[in-house]
């Protein structure tokens, strides 16, 4: 397992991605819920219009593929089909991960499979233990077959 591998998201030349939320049990919400429910339970929502400007501009820096933060795109060691986009502004207080494949069938399309917000007030073993199970709600959803449909495009998400 190399983490050499990099995302579309790091390199210009990829240009323009989409960020597409996954299609779960028929329902493209749910993943759009996971996000927006991390981010609500970690933003004052007086604050939550402004943190939402600042989570629309960095998804956009990342459908340009100009993500050059270090670490905020990164490779999945547990499963070679998925990378972490990882959003922290600390001037929210808010740790919210996105696991996004990057499926060579949708060469334009990065598919959002999982959301949630990173949880860092604990032992570095249960850190590890929860982001672990969140990983594996994002491989699962993958290895289940979902179908994205996006712009009239309907494609078995892993049809191997």
């Amino acid at each position: 397992m190399s983490l050499l591998r990099s995302s579309r998201c790091q390199d210009a030349s990829w240009a323009p991605q989409i960020l597409h939320w996954a299609v779960i049990e028929g329902d493209r919400r749910i993943v759009v819920r996971e996000f927006t429910d991390a981010i609500r339970s970690a933003v004052d929502p007086r604050h939550f219009v402004d943190a939402m400007a600042d989570i629309r501009a960095t998804l956009e820096t990342i459908e340009r593929c100009c993500a050059t933060v270090p670490g905020e795109v990164e490779p999945v060691a547990r499963d070679q089909n998925l990378f972490e986009l990882k959003i922290s502004f600390k001037t929210w207080g808010l740790l919210v991960r996105i696991y996004e494949t990057e499926d060579p069938r949708l060469p334009g399309y990065l598919v959002a499979l999982r959301a949630h917000q990173k949880v860092v007030n604990v032992s570095q073993q249960d850190i590890d233990q929860m982001q672990n199970l969140e990983i594996d709600i994002a491989s699962r959803r993958w290895v289940s077959g979902g179908i994205v449909k996006t712009c009239g495009l309907a494609v078995i998400a892993n049809s191997r």
